[in-house]
């Protein structure tokens, strides 16, 4: 079984795309869909990682302390980057984090009671 798995063609850079986007989406909560969808809104405004917890936080009525937890869990993931305590700098979607956040709204928020229809 091994030999014929090592013989198949690789299927493409639309596959990998494909399974990348569903295997991320399901390891992130709703929560997380929503906060990296709102990234992906957000950036290239010159926010911190505080910035944008303290935006989402505000806007979606949700306490920061959730927000900037789910946050760290994104940049543990690889999905977002950002400065430290030593070095504030605005955070930035990772290639792999832009890549989800533009495919959620097509795949999952829509799923969610978070989705993007819940914007004050």
């Amino acid at each position: 079984m091994l030999s014929r798995l090592l013989n198949q063609q690789d299927p493409g850079p639309a596959y990998w795309r494909s399974m990348f986007i569903r295997i991320a989406s399901s390891k992130l909560t709703p929560t997380q869909k929503l906060i990296l969808a709102e990234a992906r809104e957000c950036e290239g405004t010159g926010l911190t990682l505080t910035g944008l917890a303290k935006r989402i936080a505000g806007r979606y009525n949700m306490p920061l302390s959730t927000v900037k937890w789910n946050l760290r869990k994104l940049r543990e993931l690889g999905l977002i980057t950002g400065g430290n305590r030593r070095e504030r700098r605005p955070y930035m979607l990772t290639a792999a984090g832009r890549e989800l956040a533009n495919a959620l709204p097509r795949y999952h928020l829509h799923t969610t009671d978070q989705g993007m229809a819940n914007k004050k």
